[in-house]
């Protein structure tokens, strides 16, 4: 392009005839874009429905014509020079001083350039009688809407449309003034809520299992739950053992439950299961099997003998549990025992191979406090806080015999009384009444000894039936006797040895041919005494 302004001051503007032409071809083909454009741009705006509106198109007519004189603008910096500038301003200022209405109307229009070049045209979005925001087109907003639709969708479990169609209107915005997306989604999902309404939803480990309209109901069935064991805990310490949360919020219509639905879910207790033993199967294939451990099954089966387990036997494989197990924590108080030592002493006033005890033990008593942890009222732990002694452990003495024994000294253990014989009758019951002795047949004349060491403290004829009747008092509680004797060969008042000949055999008072009536007492009872003796 040449330059539009001649060199020469004092002269009127010479306008090349060809370069304007051309200048005048390039601006009708650069108005005809810019108004094809103008038209894409409203039908992708509006719809094809509205391109026809004439003030939009004002509008962006306007903007266009802006363009095009910036790009003018910038075709021209090229002939811009002082001189062709101080020559437009002095044929500038001549037309003014004639038109001066041109003037004005140049400065409105520069005014107006100067306002439209920092706002742009957007699309005002109302819903249900709001303004909520700005967009640069409506698919901004039905995809937003189609987001809405799907996220509620999926949170109530079944399809969810937004009934209400949100308005459109066009209007100008501070340039890059158009409303986040996040905040018309927001806006879009509350209103939603109130359509959908919501609900208190009661969550297992993060499950979703029921849901109620009623404020406080399933906190409600939950202390339930835990009102057996509140007494029990400490401090209130109550709580399940799975994650247990209440959520307010769009639930799906499906986990509406009422009252009695949601009290057979918090209270549900799981059944036993139960195991038939199968032929040649043991404890320890049936835990390998099952995969419980021994431990367990003995546990659940208390009343199973597992050594002599037979086919056919019905184990309990599991406990019954609850739905939700509550722990619980209290203090407790209980004692805790320690063992006394025994101490041995030597005393000469005992015989040798004798024991007495001269001081009985007793176990030391410690008082302790712990916290104990439950589970649906059995224990499963408890930490020790503190222990405190009530008592020592007393120790036991036992006094040891160092005196030496004498041949009469009792030893503590009987030998057989008779030379020769066996029994002919038993101790126990016979003809109605106990016979208190066992009865050892033998030749007349055989020997009887001594069953052990002591003194006889009785030697002669007994009026009660027993004949001749020796006996022995050993010194310890226990006395030995002898009856129906043929012959006695020791007085009252003499100590007697273990195995010395005392009497002979015989069948004095009431006896039905000669034996020996041999009996033991213990401390001043009858014993069987074929516990103590033998051939």
């Amino acid at each position: 392009m040449k330059r539009l302004f001649s060199k020469k001051e004092n002269q009127s503007p010479n306008f090349n005839l060809i370069s304007f032409l051309k200048n005048l071809y390039n601006f009708i083909v650069f108005i005809g874009n810019k108004t094809i454009n103008a038209a894409y741009t409203l039908s992708y705006a509006f719809g094809r429905k509205n391109v026809t509106k004439i003030g939009y198109f004002v509008i962006l007519l306007f903007l266009y014509v802006f363009d095009f004189i910036r790009g003018v603008f910038k075709r021209l910096l090229p002939f811009i020079t002082r001189e062709n500038i101080v020559l437009a301003a002095r044929w500038v200022g001549l037309l003014l001083r004639r038109h001066w209405s041109i003037a004005g109307t140049l400065g409105l229009i520069l005014g107006f350039l100067l306002t439209v070049n920092n706002v742009d045209i957007a699309l005002k979005v109302s819903y249900k009688g709001d303004v909520i925001g700005y967009v640069q087109n409506q698919n901004d907003i039905n995809i937003l809407v189609n987001k809405v639709e799907e996220d509620i969708s999926f949170k109530i479990g079944e399809t969810y449309s937004i009934t209400e169609t949100p308005k459109y209107s066009v209007a100008l915005v501070k340039k890059g003034g158009y409303t986040e997306g996040q905040k018309l989604y927001d806006r879009f999902f509350n209103e939603a809520k109130d359509d959908v309404g919501i609900t208190y939803g009661l969550y297992i480990d993060g499950t979703l299992v029921a849901s109620t309209s009623q404020n406080g109901l399933i906190e409600s069935l939950l202390e339930e739950v835990k009102a057996p064991y509140a007494k029990k805990a400490h401090e209130g310490q109550v709580e399940f053992i799975k994650d247990v949360k209440i959520d307010k919020a769009m639930h799906p219509k499906a986990s509406l439950k009422t009252e009695a639905e949601i009290r057979e879910i918090v209270t549900d207790v799981s059944s036993s299961t139960f195991y038939a033993v199968e032929e040649g199967e043991t404890l320890s294939t049936i835990s390998l099997k099952l995969d419980i451990s021994k431990t367990k099954l003995k546990n659940y089966n208390p009343n199973v003998d597992f050594d002599e387990l037979e086919a056919g036997t019905v184990l309990n494989t599991s406990n019954p549990e609850p739905y939700l197990s509550v722990k619980f924590v209290r203090d407790i108080v209980y004692e805790e025992y320690t063992d006394f030592e025994t101490v041995k002493q030597s005393s000469s006033d005992i015989y040798e191979g004798s024991t007495s005890v001269k001081q009985s033990g007793k176990k030391g008593v410690i008082a302790v406090t712990a916290k104990a942890t439950y589970i649906d009222g059995k224990e499963v732990d408890r930490e020790v806080i503190s222990k405190e002694v009530v008592s020592k452990p007393r120790d036991k003495i036992i006094l040891v015999g160092t005196k030496p024994r004498p041949s009469t000294a009792p030893t503590g253990k009987f030998r057989w009384p008779c030379g020769a014989g066996y029994i002919s009758s038993p101790y126990g019951y016979r003809w109605g009444r106990l016979h208190p002795a066992i009865d050892i047949a033998a030749p007349y004349g055989t020997a009887i000894y001594a069953a052990d060491g002591g003194r006889v403290v009785s030697s002669g004829w007994n009026r009660t039936g027993y004949g001749y009747l020796i006996i022995i008092d050993h010194g310890n509680g226990y006395r030995t006797w002898y009856a129906h004797c043929s012959k006695l060969l020791v007085k009252a008042g003499t100590k007697v040895t273990k195995g010395e000949v005392i009497a002979r055999v015989g069948s004095t008072g009431n006896s039905t041919g000669n034996h020996l009536h041999f009996s033991i007492q213990r401390n001043g009872s009858f014993v069987n005494p074929s516990k103590y003796v033998g051939k």
